[in-house]
């Protein structure tokens, strides 16, 4: 069990910015908290039952019986006093005072979580785990880079996590990973995003199909054509619906599937064609279906790797880093 004070985070996070005229509800939070200790665990208790806005849910994911549960919050508020929840209705809900502390809650338990791994790298340096979260797609050319990594470090265990662009930002701003390598540069107020490499969107068609005498197509030749695509919360996804827009043109989709894979095989199978990206695709998969270029050079990816501003990183995760960006360098072109 943890035990702080507000002086504890006054530098982190600022408790409570209330100013102007505020209610009694708020002064007692406030005039508690500044005077007595706040143990963690109930600040963790708290925060569950306000996210699961259900105590019996709460108890579960805590495990810990509900009755103890409501126990420790009815003596929460009274350290308080002031009342956190609703009661009086279906699903629990937030007092005004109890939205103010969710808020400060959520930033408090996340900065404890993220100072115990920065300590657990720091202590772990040379022993510990690497995680990286990448797409699918980045994994085999990552299986060219890390035995230069391994050779230096052969005792270093490396992690690899199969994710998409939203998770891969998520879990970097949630300490969960390393390093990401992603085409969606978001959130670059906290993550730090270093471009790798560039590549162009292809049309994939059937081998016997009425495009497959071309090298190159426009997205006019598109219009009414039965295409495969990704869904909607896909990079390649939004990136291809907004050069259909620029276009003027409503795409004809097919069918949907979240697997570059099944999307490959749909094409094999002469049930449409799809828009993807060359490091899709690789001397197998080329067999058995046409590649075409797209003639818009405003349609590209461009691939980052991605690390959190303000974590404080081992050298060696630079270095692994560092590593990334010289292996695109050196071959100035994109995987296959």
């Amino acid at each position: 069990m943890v035990i702080i004070t507000i002086n504890d985070f006054c530098a982190i996070i600022p408790i409570l910015p209330i100013y102007g005229t505020i209610t009694s509800s708020y002064e007692s939070l406030r005039n508690t908290l500044e005077v007595k200790m706040m143990d963690t665990r109930l600040l963790k208790y708290f925060e569950s039952i306000a996210r699961n806005k259900n105590i019996t849910r709460a108890a579960s994911e805590l495990h810990i019986s509900q009755p103890s549960l409501s126990k420790q919050m009815k003596m929460f508020e009274q350290e308080l006093d002031c009342k956190l929840f609703k009661r009086n209705t279906r699903e629990i809900t937030l007092t005004d005072a109890g939205k103010v502390l969710y808020k400060h809650s959520v930033q408090i338990l996340q900065q404890l979580k993220n100072a115990t791994k920065e300590m657990e790298d720091v202590k772990n340096v040379g022993l510990g785990e690497i995680s990286i979260g990448a797409y699918v797609t980045s994994i085999p050319w990552l299986c060219e880079i890390i035995p230069e990594f391994k050779r230096r470090y052969p005792h270093i265990p490396i992690k690899i996590k199969e994710m998409g662009a939203e998770e891969i930002a998520e879990s970097l701003k949630q300490y969960d990973v390393h390093i990401g390598i992603t085409s969606n540069c978001q959130d670059t107020d906290v993550l730090k995003f270093t471009p790798v490499f560039e590549e162009p969107l292809v049309l994939i068609t059937p081998l016997h199909h009425h495009l497959s005498n071309r090298e190159e197509i426009s997205f006019t030749d598109l219009d009414g054509e039965p295409l495969i695509f990704f869904p909607s919360n896909y990079h390649t996804r939004q990136i291809t619906m907004a050069a259909f827009n620029q276009n003027d043109i409503k795409p004809n989709i097919a069918f949907e599937t979240s697997r570059t894979s099944s999307i490959i095989s749909l094409v094999a199978s002469e049930l449409g064609s799809a828009l993807i990206f060359e490091s899709h695709l690789n001397s197998q998969t080329e067999k058995n279906i046409n590649i075409i270029q797209v003639n818009n050079p405003m349609i590209k990816r461009t691939l980052y790797t991605a690390i959190h501003h303000d974590r404080n990183l081992p050298s060696i995760i630079h270095e692994l880093n560092s590593l990334i960006s010289q292996f695109f360098i050196s071959n100035q072109t994109s995987p296959e």
